[in-house]
């Protein structure tokens, strides 16, 4: 579980055992428990969204966080391996759109960017990402306009 206070805190708390909790280890909390903006490049965070065993954060810069459980390629950052603290998903995969907005599936990843553009990435087995396939994906992928109606979200 996690929250963000209206001054931007971060604070996560439950099942830490795949690192979701984003404290550096694996320990559960029994009690909400406090991230400092150090974790997340100093920059207030305005969303958190919570997976199965992930969490995104997304801060006032526009930048998406991620940590925990990467079997699918759900963080974002062009491998499966699991993220014991919040770590930058590269700028380069939004083409330097400011994120407004982060989602959290089973095992999927949703950012929706100020101008319209959505991004997915993760697990793909049913197309829920929307690319016309069932190919995860490791990094953040633009969905195609047409998947959109021809417009933006």
């Amino acid at each position: 579980t996690a929250g963000v206070t209206k001054d931007g805190t971060l604070w996560s708390w439950g099942d830490g055992f795949y690192s979701q909790l984003g404290h550096g280890d694996r320990k559960p909390r029994e009690r909400p428990e406090r991230l400092g903006r150090e974790m997340f490049g100093r920059s207030p965070a305005v969303m958190v969204a919570c997976g199965c065993n992930y969490t995104l954060v997304l801060t006032t810069a526009g930048l998406v966080w991620s940590c925990g459980h990467g079997n699918d390629g759900q963080l974002g950052h062009g491998n499966t391996a699991d993220q014991l603290v919040l770590m930058l998903v590269a700028a380069k995969y939004f083409r330097r759109t400011h994120i407004v907005m982060v989602a959290a599936g089973f095992a999927h990843s949703v950012a929706v960017g100020a101008d319209g553009r959505v991004w997915t990435w993760g697990w793909n087995i049913h197309g829920q990402l929307g690319h016309n396939d069932e190919e995860n994906r490791l990094v953040p992928t633009q969905l195609a306009g047409e998947a959109l109606g021809g417009s933006a979200a």
